[in-house]
């Protein structure tokens, strides 16, 4: 963050007109590897970093530069990082004891390593219900699942013919 002062000490702001440069006199500049917010508790709610640390129930799938914000008890609810692999996703959670609680994700945005993208969302048992999906065909489409005992099927629609596919569980 680069800073010049405004208004007296202990205000900064941030002028997006003046080029950014640090060896201005009174040019403020804050290089960090995390940040946390916390509430009037003292909770940690929001993580600024790179990367963002684990959530409470689990590790990531690779280490992500992000935010993530905690709910009141520690419990991350929303998160967005950009993984080493040059995926970027954003996930939205559901609180805890509301399904599964392996995964409470429930609503993922991702704007893959290839260029692609998708919408997906969780039902409580953190099966993937819905997709909306930019295929590789550069086409989108919206995907309907239906868990069996052994089979997952899929509808695919989109401008075109229907497709339901199926693939073992």
């Amino acid at each position: 963050m680069v800073a010049t002062p405004r208004g007296g000490p202990g205000r900064w702001r941030s002028d997006p007109r003046e080029p950014r440069r640090c060896n201005e006199p009174g040019t403020l500049v804050l290089r960090v590897r995390a940040l946390i917010v916390v509430d009037s508790a003292g909770r940690d709610r929001m993580f600024l970093g790179a990367p963002v640390p684990d959530p409470r129930e689990g590790k990531r799938i690779s280490p992500s530069v992000g935010l993530t914000v905690n709910d009141s008890a520690g419990n991350e609810r929303f998160g967005l990082g950009l993984q080493s692999s040059g995926r970027f996703t954003m996930g939205f959670d559901a609180p805890p004891h509301t399904g599964d609680d392996r995964n409470r994700e429930r609503i993922t945005l991702v704007a893959d390593e290839r260029g692609g993208a998708h919408v997906r969302m969780l039902d409580r048992r953190t099966r993937a219900q819905a997709f909306l999906r930019l295929g590789d065909d550069d086409a989108a489409y919206l995907e309907f699942l239906h868990w069996t005992d052994g089979v997952i099927q899929t509808r695919r629609l989109g401008f075109g013919p229907d497709t339901v596919l199926s693939q073992a569980r």
